[in-house]
């Protein structure tokens, strides 16, 4: 749960960062980062991405799909409870997976 508290401070603190740097699609699956999906080169791009994600996802009856923030997509599995991806754009500058260990 820390996990997916430090995330959510995470898309709070990009809403300030400059619009101009390269912004990056992460994956969320429940409250571990799985991976990067895709690099954009501005905040609109990769909104754009979760804007049209959704509509694909609307549709389906099985899934609940919630927007926390412009820059946040969150999917959660009606049937599977407490099964949930988030995906997240952020700029390149932050890594939600944390400092790297030396």
């Amino acid at each position: 749960m820390r996990t997916l508290g430090a995330v959510v401070l995470l898309v709070g603190l990009v809403s300030s960062a400059s619009a101009d740097c390269a912004w990056v699609l992460w994956i969320v699956q429940g409250t571990t980062v799985d991976h990067l999906y895709a690099s954009y080169t501005s905040a609109k791009d990769c909104t754009r991405e979760l804007d049209a994600r959704e509509q694909r996802l609307l549709p389906d009856r099985t899934l609940l799909t919630t927007r926390t923030a412009a820059t946040s997509l969150n999917v959660a599995d009606r049937i599977t409870a407490g099964f949930s991806t988030t995906y997240l754009c952020l700029p390149d500058s932050v890594d939600p997976r944390g400092p790297k260990s030396k």
